[in-house]
């Protein structure tokens, strides 16, 4: 299987799921940290990953999305996910969510990904423009996602719902 490779200084590669990556998808989704932004409220089982993990048809057009595991070539273990979700073939769009083990957060893993997959949503399907909600205290996000070309199109008021009330999250969409 040919893999999305990159050419940073940081060696990743981007690959479908695999079996041997339930531990690290175990972990990502499961993180309560990370609910407030995908709307996850209920924990994951192995089995419910295990499932998904075998029985996606990973394809773009049928799901609607595609998920990618974030590899790292040095150590080769997987080190988190980005994905293309809620496509939109009709208007060629789709939204981008990433997620990274809290252990490689910082060194380049996120820009190195993000970049791959604009060039693959650009040049392998085709999408006219990709967009990304951000919450508006989410520094490190509009940091990763303005040096990789997305611009502040609009905020949504009271988006998301946390502990200590409401949050305002920021829309940015990069035209490929």
């Amino acid at each position: 299987m040919k893999k999305i490779e990159n050419d940073s200084a940081m060696q990743i590669v981007l690959r479908a799921p695999e079996p041997e990556d339930l531990d690290m998808l175990f972990t990502l989704e499961n993180d309560i940290d990370m609910w407030d932004v995908s709307s996850n409220v209920i924990p994951y089982s192995r089995h419910q990953l295990e499932k998904y993990i075998v029985e996606s048809v990973h394809d773009l057009y049928t799901d609607r999305q595609i998920r990618f595991v974030i590899h790292s070539l040095a150590p080769s273990l997987p080190v988190g996910c980005i994905d293309l979700t809620d496509v939109d073939p009709y208007n060629d769009r789709a939204e981008v969510g990433i997620a990274i083990l809290e252990q490689y957060q910082g060194k380049g893993v996120a820009s190195a990904a993000l970049a791959k997959l604009c060039s693959y949503a650009k040049n392998r399907v085709h999408l006219h423009d990709l967009f990304v909600h951000v919450p508006v205290d989410n520094e490190a996000s509009l940091k990763l996602f303005a040096s990789a070309g997305f611009k502040k199109v609009g905020t949504l008021k009271d988006w998301l719902h946390v502990a200590e009330g409401y949050k305002d999250v920021l829309i940015l969409q990069k035209i490929l």
